[in-house]
């Protein structure tokens, strides 16, 4: 038999084994933290993480209008996630804080950042589990079926915290304001 195993990983730091040839199989095996590397992606539609990061604000945005406060919050986890590996500090805490206003007792409460909480065993467990409930690929398809085509839409902003800023729906001035001027 003709095969070969390759081995990727997905912009949620899972490693992806996918055998080439007669044999057609992939298999998600979970990394220990986030990974970003764009160049192991170069082939996927949202391999870099601004990408990512407008993914799961646009899904958290649809969550929070179809009243899923749950899905909301798990999803703006991942976001916040993504943000503030981007050092995008104030559009983290403002998830942390749209997480917290919903659910006072949310894990989160126990770091005063989503970077300190990335630190921390218990958090990177819960971190986990949301990454293998809302894989990448899943999360285009749950994109795909609201309608919602980002294409290009990040290069209408200046930069990437205004591009979240606007996703989540709040203006600079307040990110600034609310968690200090970077």
């Amino acid at each position: 038999m003709d095969c070969s195993i390759l081995t990727q990983h997905d912009s949620f730091g899972h490693e992806v084994l996918a055998t080439r040839g007669r044999a057609k199989c992939t298999i998600y095996r979970p990394f220990d933290s986030l990974t970003f590397d764009a160049s192991t992606l170069s082939a996927r539609p949202m391999s870099e993480p601004i990408d990512l990061l407008g993914l799961f604000l646009h899904l958290a945005k649809a969550a929070q209008r179809r009243n899923q406060p749950h899905a909301c919050g798990r999803l703006l986890v991942l976001a916040g996630v993504i943000a503030a590996r981007m050092e995008l500090d104030r559009v983290a805490a403002y998830c942390r804080h749209l997480i917290l206003e919903h659910n006072p007792a949310h894990m989160l409460r126990r770091w005063t950042t989503l970077s300190a909480a990335l630190e921390d065993s218990d958090f990177l467990h819960l971190l986990k589990q949301l990454q293998r409930r809302y894989p990448q690929e899943k999360a285009e398809r749950m994109l795909a079926t609201l309608g919602i085509e980002m294409a290009r839409e990040r290069d209408t902003y200046y930069g990437d915290e205004e591009y979240a800023a606007a996703l989540l729906g709040v203006e600079i001035e307040t990110l600034q304001d609310q968690f200090g001027v970077e």
